[in-house]
């Protein structure tokens, strides 16, 4: 059988989708390979996107975060988190494979979907530059990645914002998931510093889960004493 030469130039798109087959990491849906739609080429489909139970708003979770630091400990300006991890588990999946497995791919494409939402509800043109959240020089390793940065790579190819890497984690923190509030705000006091001078006054931070933003709260204040005017949040989960 002769090929049409118009159809040439789907073959690459259809063997990859026979012989790599994907599918939407929340629902399990098959997803199509399209070179020339980014779109298409996201881990997450269209429905599991367009059916996503936000979190609370921003005023929401910065009350909260004020009720639980106080006006003169809280660093942080204005907070956003994309999922309520507590109505939408099966977003959960998609973090596991971000967090645990390596799967890089799937930090960007919520850090697309995150910065869309940020657009509206953050304002993201007061921000000069991201900043992802630093893992410790020994969790990097031991992941091989950091994968805040990715949700941030996804933001900024958004919001068409530099990404910073300005600060270190000096200190590897233990595992703060079965920590109460106040131990998680003590395990994280001064775990950061400068790496580099400031050279932005408005920041945005990003990081995959907020829980009580002991952390993010703690790396905020580093970057208000040397320079810092404006902080804001933003992250994938609100656990």
């Amino acid at each position: 059988m002769r090929i049409r030469p118009r159809y040439i130039t789907y073959l690459p798109n259809l063997l990859l989708n026979f012989i790599f087959p994907n599918s939407c990491l929340v629902c399990g849906s098959s997803l199509k390979y399209d070179s020339t739609n980014k779109l298409k080429q996201s881990s997450i489909c269209a429905s599991c996107i367009d059916e996503l139970t936000y979190a609370e708003t921003s005023k929401s979770i910065l009350t909260n975060l004020l009720d639980f630091f106080g006006y003169e400990n809280l660093y942080i300006d204005s907070v956003s988190s994309m999922i309520d991890i507590k109505r939408d588990k099966g977003f959960m999946k998609a973090i596991y494979e971000l967090k645990y497995f390596g799967n890089r791919r799937v930090g960007y494409d919520l850090g697309r979907i995150l910065g869309n939402k940020l657009q509206s509800e953050l304002s993201l043109g007061q921000y000069q530059a991201i900043q992802a959240l630093p893992l410790h020089k020994a969790k990097e390793r031991e992941r091989t990645y950091n994968q805040s940065l990715y949700i941030a790579k996804g933001i900024s190819e958004v919001a068409n914002l530099p990404i910073i890497d300005c600060a270190k984690r000096t200190i590897n923190t233990t595992t703060q998931t079965q920590l109460s509030a106040n131990d998680r705000q003590k395990n994280v006091k001064d775990i950061f510093k400068m790496k580099k001078r400031l050279k932005h006054e408005s920041i945005l931070l990003v990081d995959d889960v907020l829980t009580t933003g002991a952390t993010v709260n703690s790396l905020a204040k580093v970057l208000k004493e040397n320079g810092a005017k404006t902080i804001g949040v933003a992250t994938i989960v609100k656990a």
